[in-house]
């Protein structure tokens, strides 16, 4: 916004009036800002362009205009108005320079590490007016440190932010959120959104951003542990099957055992990963040996289906046994 500074004094016709106007720098140095007897006299940067005398001094009115108002612009000041030399006025100013932005809102986001967060921020847009967002964190220190001005897309931004910030959307649809890609550990902090129409403040939020470690693998699939238990074979005489003695067949068995127990065990680890609709325990008789499919005991989030079946860590076991 803008300020006028009063000063005044009663004129008189025909007499020589000099006017001057001082900041106090931090120091409480005197900073002249204005000399009415020497326009083009040099003034600091901080108030080149924005400070003049709101009339023509003689007049009367001796009061000094600052415009686009500025944080930094709280400070006393000081006017001297001069007639024929001899000062007839002398007055101190403390000038104060408020926020324009009401309380800000807080909002408060979470996001994991490697993920990204959407920071929101948004307004009312009203075609053709002068939209401007910015985004600022603040520092380990205290400090604002800005990552977003819509108006100067080139404005540098520290390293740790660099490529990873950006508005999610175009300013001009009412949304400034700020969007975080890659997120860190150390990205947790506080950050905040000024959007301003024609240079009015509308939408002043602070977002606490709380990132967490990277999420921990959720396992839906059961580990099935298959253990096979040899057993001496019977050497009861072969009465229900005569035709198969031991001696037809002596080199062979040991293979074949093999050759079925890995077909079992390939049987249990498919129906123990898969989602069997006819859940249960499977029993079935070859030749040679008689194997157990135990299907899953958990379902994800779910407690056991399956009483009796160890579910810690959700691990089944079944047992082979050749006869």
């Amino acid at each position: 916004g803008r300020a006028v500074l009063p000063c005044s004094y009663t004129p008189t016709h025909g007499q020589h009036v000099e006017v001057r106007w001082y900041a106090y720098s931090d120091q409480w140095d005197d900073i002249l800002l204005i000399d009415s007897n020497t326009p083009s006299v040099f003034i600091p940067a901080q108030w080149s362009g924005r400070v003049k005398l709101s009339d023509d001094v003689s007049s009367g009115n001796a009061s000094l205009l600052i415009s686009e108002l500025r944080l930094e612009d709280t400070r006393d000041y000081m006017c001297i108005v001069g007639l024929n030399v001899e000062c007839v006025t002398f007055m101190e100013i403390k000038q104060s320079v408020q926020a324009d932005c009401p309380p800000p809102d807080r909002v408060a986001v979470s996001g994991s590490a490697g993920g990204r967060a959407v920071l929101p921020c948004s307004y009312s847009p009203t075609p053709g007016q002068d939209v401007a967002v910015r985004w600022t964190v603040y520092s380990d220190q205290g400090g604002s440190v800005l990552l977003i001005d819509s108006n100067n897309p080139s404005a540098p931004i520290p390293a740790q932010w660099s490529g990873r910030v950006k508005l999610s959307d175009e300013v001009s649809s009412g949304n400034g959120s700020l969007l975080i890609s890659e997120l860190r550990l150390e990205d947790t902090r506080d950050y905040m959104c000024d959007m301003r129409i024609n240079r009015t403040c509308v939408t002043y939020r602070n977002v606490k951003l709380t990132v967490q470690g990277p999420p921990k693998r959720d396992s839906t699939t059961s580990r099935t542990t298959t253990t096979i238990t040899p057993t001496t074979r019977p050497s009861a005489t072969p009465t229900t099957r005569p035709s198969a003695t031991p001696t037809t067949r002596p080199s062979a068995a040991p293979a074949i055992l093999s050759a079925v127990a890995v077909s079992a065990v390939i049987g249990i680890i498919v129906n123990a990963n898969g989602n069997n609709p006819n859940a249960g325990d499977h029993n079935a008789n070859s030749d040679l040996l008689t194997y157990a499919v135990i299907d899953h005991t958990r379902q994800p989030g779910g407690a056991p289906v399956r009483s009796g079946v160890s579910a810690v860590d959700n691990t089944e076991y079944a047992t082979v046994r050749i006869h």
